[in-house]
């Protein structure tokens, strides 16, 4: 591939690269001149900044991309400190506990078969509610 064919797969997704820069500056420049700057660690700085240029390429390209997503997560997970293999392990395993400590539910049955392919009339299926009239109202007895 060349450096011609690279730049013009890079347009696609990460967008033009002059807007990609200016807004990228622009965020990171908000940033740096907050004032809990100066308190982040350089690793939070680092992701911060990391994140500025993802969310530039998500404005400036194709916001489908999943990788201006994933990335994200990523740098957000990096200036927390979490590994994500170790995050995303434990989560796995508490779905798994989860999954396996849930009884069987029994699966609903397919009104197609029950009712012949007809959708079913629901003013006629309400276990023998003759006062269900059109849309699910009751309809008011007379008094006596």
């Amino acid at each position: 591939m060349t450096t011609s064919d690279l730049l013009a797969e890079r347009n696609s997704t990460h967008g033009d690269f002059e807007s990609n820069a200016l807004i990228s500056q622009m965020l990171k420049e908000i940033f740096h001149e907050s004032d809990g700057w100066s308190k982040l660690t350089y690793p939070q700085k680092e992701a911060l900044d990391m994140i500025a240029l993802k969310v530039s390429r998500i404005l400036s390209g194709n916001s489908d991309f999943a990788d201006h997503w994933d990335d994200i997560i990523g740098y957000a997970s990096l200036g927390r400190g979490v590994q994500l293999v170790d995050h995303y392990a434990e989560v796995d395993k508490g779905l798994t506990e989860l999954i396996e400590s849930t009884p069987a539910v029994k699966p609903v049955p397919n009104w197609r078969k029950l009712y012949g392919g007809k959708e079913p009339a629901l003013r006629n299926d309400l276990a023998g509610d003759t006062r269900r009239q059109g849309r699910g109202r009751a309809k008011a007895s007379p008094r006596t």
